[in-house]
């Protein structure tokens, strides 16, 4: 371990919050350095392993609740994909009767061109 590296470690992680550390420890990814600076800068604040664990589980939690807190719920998102679906469905009925009307009687080219619409 490099003294350098050390110093540096410690400055960084002193300056921070233990919750912010444990966030850091629960990542993981860290040099061995690094990790056991970590581990010095958490056990001077009395951070035992166990309370390590607990707190990491609990803010993987809410880091998980916090990705997902911006969508809308599932109901709204299916209506919204429903009412999209209907709208491209009425859409594509139109454009295909336009077809037909502005082609031929016999209709295949109306289906030609609805198909490639849809495509």
């Amino acid at each position: 371990m490099s003294e350098e590296q050390k110093i540096f470690f410690e400055q960084r992680y002193r300056g921070m919050s233990t919750e912010d550390l444990v966030e850091i420890y629960r990542k993981g990814n860290l040099t061995d350095t690094a990790s056991q600076v970590l581990g010095l800068v958490l056990s001077e604040r009395n951070v035992s392993s166990e309370v390590r664990e607990a707190m990491a589980e609990k803010l993987k939690e809410e880091s998980y609740d916090e990705q997902f807190e911006h969508l809308a719920s599932l109901g709204d998102r299916f209506l919204g994909q429903l009412i999209d679906s209907v709208i491209a469905i009425l859409l594509g009925a139109v454009m295909f009767f336009l077809f037909r009307l502005l082609s031929s009687s016999d209709g295949l080219v109306a289906c030609a061109a609805f198909s490639g619409w849809l495509l």
